[in-house]
């Protein structure tokens, strides 16, 4: 018999990953690509769950925290959105179309690199997490 807390372990070892595309995502090709830069992981599978729809399960949690905070990732030119697995998660709820980026902006005139500026030129493609000046 198999404890609460191992099976909660074991089942928190997995991302939900969306692959926003028009296209096929081929299984096998994905899995590929994402193991290959990924690094190659103890234990690591991916199995599709629906269309663009995939459940990636990782040996190790360094790894899926490391997978996980390095996100946005891309596969064929397309963000792969990724979110944890908990257990009251539903498929049909599943909401993967935001991604974090970073912008920048080459060739503003000097008086233009502000904090000012780079908020209201953010903020033409979404919410403003943060500006930097380089």
């Amino acid at each position: 018999m198999v404890s609460v807390s191992v099976c909660t372990n074991f089942l928190g070892l997995f991302l939900i990953g969306r692959v926003v595309t028009d296209l096929i995502v081929p299984i096998g090709i994905f899995r590929m690509v994402m193991q290959s830069m990924w690094g190659d992981l103890p234990r690591f599978r991916i199995i599709k769950l629906a269309l663009k729809i995939f459940h990636i399960f990782f040996g190790e949690e360094p790894d899926l925290r490391r997978v996980l905070r390095s996100a946005p990732w891309t596969f064929q030119n397309s963000f792969v959105l990724l979110t944890r697995w908990t257990e009251d998660l539903l498929l049909e709820h599943l909401r993967l179309d935001e991604a974090m980026i970073w912008i920048h902006i080459w060739g503003l005139p000097y008086y233009c690199k502000t904090v000012a500026v780079g908020n209201r030129l953010g903020a033409k493609v979404g919410i403003v997490e943060n500006v930097g000046l380089f």
